[in-house]
């Protein structure tokens, strides 16, 4: 069968007839003084599909945009872009490259700027309405605001890249991005998260997209950020065989940016010395407060939170944090040195007229439920298997409110050892409050070294309803 020209011709262009368009030869200097951006521009221009724009070893100085509108170009050669960035309150924007064109790679370059404050919106690489998406072994640094920003993307990976000092976050994803793959990146000192993927959700009408869905988060190494490792809200997100460390705020934090997160899998990351309230060099906004937990989750539902190792978390941080979380198993994770190790809360404040979850978020959150509950809560949560030493206060502490209880709650085959590292009076292994409809049984409380030890009334309060607490069992300690 002969095909038709036309369409021989669609299957062969790529290959037989693609470009390289080297930036020099439309005039580009590569000098680090020489506005390189008329030059650029031309050699964009004349890109086709299939073809590969290159910036050969040198330093583009460019003080505009370089628009990407074309599909199915590569960008590369091993030179770094220089960007000129002149703060402007009144219009907060930035130079960069601009991604609309579809099936776009960017490849071993360095992308920089000249900023010297958190003064812009988007990223050094923004990317919006596109699709297929490949930003892979560029260092990334210096943006007035964050390295890599999306909105509106689907199927983009950002990987292999050196992603650092930029004076926001290190990666931002926004705003109905899907299909987003985030894999064995360095995220070293940037001046918010190391890695954001949020879904803003308001009356704003730049906020009115549906929210992320199916992102990984996978092998990054994320150090030295005033803010969190990772912060991530939406459906369908795996966080998984991470490493995070020296954060001012927490881990990772699963908590509602306007949409709430589901169907997340937070497992296999390696955590530690977290909410540390440092602030790593960026003095942009007072960082000293927020959650300081290895692991924080906020009003979230459908969470698997498993075989992480988390230490060192400071300030009070405990290793696992849940507040108004519902249908969550906390399972194999080895946790030590924190201020408690899971610590889960039906906070009060949330169970007044003035803090109550918006009934469009409750019925997120409880979607799966028969019925709504008026005020957001705890819920449907097992926690077993995990490994719990030396906190310096509890092992685990369960905590709700008299006008909302934390409800069908199962705490099984924990082993707990040498916490009251603070040797505080008062303090359980397994303490819990406020249940309805809970099983506390067969848990290995070793003991602890502190001198004033663990109180002997381990197990539950007085205001716990259908709560049953046994098989705990406590080794003496001399």
């Amino acid at each position: 069968m002969k095909l038709p020209l036309a369409v021989l011709g669609t299957i062969l262009a790529p290959s037989l007839f693609a470009a390289v368009v080297d930036v020099t030869a439309f005039g580009a200097r590569g000098d680090g003084k020489t506005d390189d951006l008329a030059a650029v521009t031309r050699a964009v221009e004349s890109l086709k599909p299939g073809d590969t724009l290159r910036f050969p070893s040198g330093t583009y100085f460019l003080t505009g945009n370089v628009q990407l509108a074309t599909d199915r170009i590569t960008v590369d050669g091993g030179g770094t872009l220089f960007f000129d960035h002149k703060p402007n309150p009144k219009a907060p924007a930035m130079n960069k490259i601009n991604v609309t064109g579809k099936s776009v790679t960017i490849r071993d370059l360095a992308i920089t700027s000249n900023a010297t404050s958190r003064s812009a919106v988007h990223g050094l690489i923004s990317c919006e309405k596109t699709e297929d998406i490949l930003i892979d072994r560029c260092d990334i640094s210096r943006s007035p605001s964050v390295a890599v920003w999306t909105k509106d993307v689907s199927n983009i990976r950002i990987t292999n890249c050196f992603i650092h000092h930029q004076w926001a976050d290190g990666i931002h994803i926004s705003r109905y991005s899907r299909g987003v793959i985030i894999a064995n990146n360095t995220i070293d000192f940037n001046g918010d998260d190391g890695i954001g993927v949020v879904s803003y959700h308001d009356n704003a009408p730049w906020n009115q997209l549906p929210r992320n869905e199916n992102v990984l988060i996978i092998g990054n190494i994320i150090s030295n950020t005033p803010a969190r490792g990772i912060c991530a809200s939406g459906g369908g997100l795996t966080i998984t065989g991470n490493q995070i460390f020296n954060t001012g705020k927490a881990g990772i934090i699963c908590s509602r940016e306007g949409w709430i997160s589901e169907k997340t899998q937070i497992t296999s990351n390696r955590i530690s010395n977290v909410g540390t309230a440092l602030k790593y060099g960026y003095d942009s906004y007072d960082y000293s407060r927020g959650t300081r937990s290895g692991i924080h989750v906020q009003t979230n539902s459908n969470l698997l939170i498993a075989d992480n190792i988390i230490s060192g978390a400071q300030n009070g941080g405990s290793a696992i944090m849940l507040a108004a979380a519902v249908d969550v198993t906390i399972t194999g994770n080895q946790l030590s040195d924190c201020s408690r190790g899971i610590q889960i809360d039906s906070p009060p404040h949330y169970a007044t007229a003035e803090r109550k979850i918006p009934d469009e978020l409750m019925k997120q959150i409880y979607a799966n439920y028969a019925k709504i509950p008026e005020y957001a809560g705890s819920d449907n949560l097992l926690i077993t298997d995990n490994f719990i030493k030396r906190m310096n206060r509890d092992g685990i502490y369960v905590s709700g409110c008299p006008a909302r209880k934390v409800t069908n709650l199962v705490i099984e085959n924990n082993f707990l050892s040498e916490n009251n590292m603070g040797n505080h009076k008062f303090v359980r292994d397994i303490w819990a409050d406020e249940l309805d409809h809970a099983v506390i049984r067969n848990n290995f409380s070793a003991g602890t070294s502190a001198p004033n030890g663990l109180s002997p009334a381990q197990g539950i309060g007085k205001s716990c309803l259908r709560t049953v607490f046994e098989g705990h069992a406590v080794k003496e300690t001399k």
